[in-house]
């Protein structure tokens, strides 16, 4: 059978586990992901604010909840803050690779507030973040790690 995913950069397929190998710029993006997460789980939106910024829908849904898309490390603090929940630490990254969209994207898994595996209301537990490296080298995450959206 062949596989008709798109493969870019160092990955590959084998079965059905999709596979990167550890480049430079992926250990980069993989840091970048710890560090980010947990910024955001000790409040220090400031320093978050630094690996983030919004990808257009999620920008029109923060304006529809109140909250000012360009004003970052409130936006982060908003989002952290939904439902007493924290943003979460990072438990384990399952994928980072090259992406058809964005540069990069990271298959992740991460740590609920009571020290397990956090699974949303669908029971997934595993969540894709994305990001780019613009022109100065700086990895922006343009996702966010999961947090219950208002209706």
């Amino acid at each position: 059978q062949t596989c008709a995913l798109p493969i870019y950069g160092t990955a590959f397929m084998t079965g059905d586990t999709l596979w990167s190998l550890p480049d430079e710029k992926i250990l980069a993006v993989r840091q970048a992901l710890t560090d980010f997460a947990n910024a955001l789980n000790k409040g220090d939106y400031a320093t978050a604010a630094g690996y983030y910024h919004p990808y257009v829908d999620d920008a029109t849904y923060f304006k529809s909840q109140g909250v000012d898309p360009t004003d970052i490390p409130a936006l982060l603090k908003f989002v952290c803050t939904q439902a007493s929940r924290p943003c979460m630490p990072v438990r384990e990254i399952v994928y980072a690779g090259k992406d058809e969209y964005f540069d990069y994207a990271l298959l992740v898994r991460f740590t609920a507030p009571d020290g397990t595996t956090y699974k949303d209301a669908d029971g997934y537990d595993t969540f894709w973040m994305y990001t780019d490296i613009n022109k100065t080298g700086d990895i922006i995450f343009q996702s966010l790690p999961p947090f219950p959206r208002v209706p």
